[in-house]
């Protein structure tokens, strides 16, 4: 009798399952393509880069009570008085439109605020009116006396 090899044979390469190497490849291009459109969408729908507006901070006063308070001064004790900046160094003058029947207006900083325009005849700051204008300065009038502010000297 002839006898029949018990081993089997593998089957060939293009043999049994030939969609296993298909499905791999499909994954792979479909795992490429979802990595395309996304990063393909992240760059395509962000916007310009913008600065952030800065707004200006408010700077607090510091009171020396409290501070006193805070490092253990006792509340008996007075503290000195510290005296209130003269007046005429809190304006600061920046403008001036003057006509001929002194009327006009100056441009006005005070205590180092953005200027505002003052008319002849309104309220400054603290009871002063502005009184009169020049062609360099304007006079202040009130109950702190008189005071008389000079545009900064012209740069060469």
């Amino acid at each position: 009798m002839n006898a029949l090899p018990l081993t089997r044979s593998r089957p060939s390469p293009g043999q049994g399952r030939p969609w296993v190497p298909a499905l791999a490849a499909g994954t792979v291009w479909l795992l490429v393509a979802f990595s395309a459109g996304h990063w393909g969408l992240r760059w395509w729908g962000q916007p310009a880069p913008q600065a952030l507006p800065v707004l200006p901070v408010a700077e607090r006063g510091i009171d020396p009570a409290r501070v006193a308070a805070t490092l253990g001064a006792r509340a008996d004790v007075a503290a000195p008085a510290v005296a209130a900046p003269a007046v005429d160094s809190r304006l600061r003058l920046l403008g001036v439109v003057a006509g001929r029947q002194g009327q006009g207006a100056a441009l006005i900083s005070v205590d180092g605020q953005p200027p505002k325009p003052h008319r002849v005849g309104a309220t400054v700051v603290d009871g002063l009116v502005l009184r009169a204008l020049g062609p360099r300065h304007a006079e202040l009038d009130g109950s702190a006396g008189r005071v008389r502010l000079e545009l900064p000297a012209a740069k060469p």
